[in-house]
């Protein structure tokens, strides 16, 4: 078995990559050098014949990120996706100049606390 593996390695379906490709997302906390070191090492994972073009690659990139953040991303029009990512570190370091508060994808909501709750019926 470890030789049929070692010559053959597991291989995942086409499908499999594509999903995963269009579905991901920046980590809670992460810094954007890692962010794109994770999102190549994805990239040049999907075999050639489902590989998508550089456009397409630039906005799975740009959807990948948190909603004002991409908004603010898709304003600069960038060539190609190696400026993108330039451009993805000068827009970041912009913003915590300017004081803005950076979300991230995966901050949890407020939670409204409802004291007089009974039988789960809101207020």
């Amino acid at each position: 078995m470890e030789k049929f593996l070692k010559r053959w390695g597991v291989k995942k379906d086409n499908m499999y990559y594509f999903i995963v490709f269009n579905t991901f997302k920046r980590n809670n906390g992460e810094t954007i050098p890692e962010f794109n070191n994770r999102f190549c090492k994805l990239y040049h994972c999907i075999p050639g014949e489902v590989n998508p073009s550089e456009p397409t690659v630039m906005v799975i990139y740009v959807a990948a990120f948190e909603a004002e953040f991409a908004l603010h991303l898709s304003e600069i029009k960038s060539t190609n996706l190696k400026a993108m990512f330039n451009d993805v570190e000068d827009l970041e370091s912009n913003m915590r100049a300017s004081g803005i508060q950076l979300k991230t994808r995966y901050d949890p909501p407020e939670r409204r606390e409802y004291p007089d709750r009974r039988r789960g019926k809101e207020p």
